[in-house]
């Protein structure tokens, strides 16, 4: 079970990272996405238990959440 983010690349990012948060809030995975500026980065959720999660994705001052379903 992978997801596969496609984002634009800027140059000049303050922040910018992906966190899986649980339903709690709780956060199970987070990447830098500095250190790996590529236009696309696959999130591997092997690890991740069954379950209803949010991925946020913030770059500088925006983010944005969707919500994730992992079922293996």
């Amino acid at each position: 079970n992978k997801i596969l983010i496609e984002y634009y690349e800027k140059k000049n990012y303050q922040k910018a990272e992906i966190i899986i948060l649980d339903i709690n809030g709780k956060i199970i995975k987070p990447i830098n996405l500095i250190d790996n500026m590529l236009k696309f980065k696959e999130i591997s959720l092997s690890d991740v238990l069954n379950g209803i999660y949010f991925l946020k994705i913030s770059i500088d001052d925006e983010f944005t959440i969707k919500k994730i379903i992992v079922n293996h």
